[in-house]
């Protein structure tokens, strides 16, 4: 199965992608190595340059990972 780019990315799975990347870089470091933490913040600020592009508000900041809406798929 090819790799999905971002022009394949809905909105939705955009902003919710963005939103799960800034709850996974704005943990503590005692819950995540630092290396993969670093990952996280890095492509948090990837998907923040094709947000930019498309022309999308910022997403509101979430607390936890409950205010995240459902994927598309859900039943």
């Amino acid at each position: 199965m090819p790799t999905p780019t971002f022009s394949q990315l809905t909105d939705l799975q955009l902003v919710n992608a963005q939103l799960a990347l800034s709850l996974a870089c704005g943990r503590s470091h005692q819950s995540l190595a630092h290396r993969r933490q670093e990952w996280f913040c890095f492509l948090f600020k990837v998907f923040d340059l094709e947000r930019q592009a498309r022309g999308l508000p910022v997403p509101a900041p979430q607390t936890h990972a409950g205010d995240l809406k459902p994927p598309d798929f859900a039943i």
